[in-house]
């Protein structure tokens, strides 16, 4: 009798275990194509401009979409960012906005962080840099 329980209760903690190890990667952890691949050190990364942007920031967007519309990628090398649902990019994004000197407490997006380390903010500011950009090219 004690056999079976003590097999049960391990069978029981076993199952236990693994629903927590499953259920754990399969958490949202807001990862996008873009973050993937610039989670971790980027090599050269500080050469490389960064937009970060949020997934229901309409403006986020519209500069997003500029960027394909006009080929940009093609032209400048961008690492974008989404802040939103990725903790890590959140806290990449408040660095970078404490080297513009800016109030990390009231950021917004879309946020570029130039290859001089300067800060632009909202989709004007960015587009007008990115042709600025090309046209040094």
């Amino acid at each position: 009798m004690k056999q079976k329980i003590l097999t049960v209760t391990i069978i029981l903690l076993s199952l236990l275990l693994l629903s927590f190890v499953v259920s754990g990667s399969r958490k949202n952890t807001g990862k996008t194509e873009e973050t993937k691949e610039t989670e971790g050190q980027v090599l050269g990364e500080d050469l490389i401009d960064i937009l970060y942007w949020g997934a229901t920031c309409p403006h986020c967007h519209d500069t997003i979409e500029w960027i394909e519309e006009n080929k940009i990628e093609e032209k400048i090398k961008i690492i974008k960012k989404e802040v939103y649902n990725n903790q890590n990019n959140t806290a990449d994004l408040s660095k970078k906005a404490q080297i513009c000197g800016l109030d990390e407490n009231n950021i917004g997006v879309p946020l570029m962080f130039t290859k001089d380390q300067k800060c632009l903010i909202g989709t004007p500011d960015i587009t007008s840099y990115l042709q600025d950009e090309i046209k040094k090219q």
